[in-house]
């Protein structure tokens, strides 16, 4: 299983990611499956819907497990 990355390190190349989000009380997990856009907004996938949050950390899907 890989580290969680800051999202500073996030490029936009299609990869499907699980996302980390930030407020004012801290970090959290998000359900679902998301991918940074070249317009660099983060999206989930299904449904599909434009992420309004701040994302703080993102790892990939495919190295994150189950």
């Amino acid at each position: 299983m890989t580290d969680w990355r800051p999202v500073r390190e996030a490029v936009p190349d299609g990869t499907i990611c699980k996302v980390r989000m930030r407020d004012s009380l801290g970090a959290y997990d998000v359900p679902g499956k998301y991918f940074l856009h070249d317009d660099g907004h983060w999206y989930r996938i299904d449904p599909p819907t434009q992420i309004k949050g701040t994302v703080a950390m993102w790892q990939s899907a495919a190295d994150s497990g189950p």
